[in-house]
């Protein structure tokens, strides 16, 4: 089952290609920092008032962008279960700022 879950950016690392995310409420599980590896996930952006859909690119991704993660809800168990890692693997990634385009 995936599910999806609300975080914010708050590191980029454009040399890995992965982002450092944390929960964008009190009462998620990803805490205050989250590895992200987005090098081959699907990214897209879904504008609110159009509903229209388009892919996005690694470089699209600010610092404070609101995002939905795609996430297995067998990796979120292995994600609770290990806390030694910061890490968590997702299936997509949705922007959900909204951008003047």
């Amino acid at each position: 089952m995936h599910l999806g879950v609300d975080a914010v950016i708050i590191e980029i690392d454009d040399t890995t290609k992965t982002i450092t995310v944390k929960d964008s409420d009190q009462k998620g599980f990803l805490g205050q920092e989250c590895l992200i590896d987005c090098s081959e996930i699907p990214m897209i952006f879904c504008n609110y008032e159009t509903h229209e859909l388009k892919d996005i690119s690694f470089d699209d991704l600010q610092v404070g962008d609101e995002i939905i993660l795609s996430i297995q809800s067998s990796e979120i168990e292995n994600f609770q279960k290990d806390s030694d890692t910061a890490k968590i693997k997702v299936e997509q990634l949705q922007l959900g700022t909204q951008r003047i385009e």
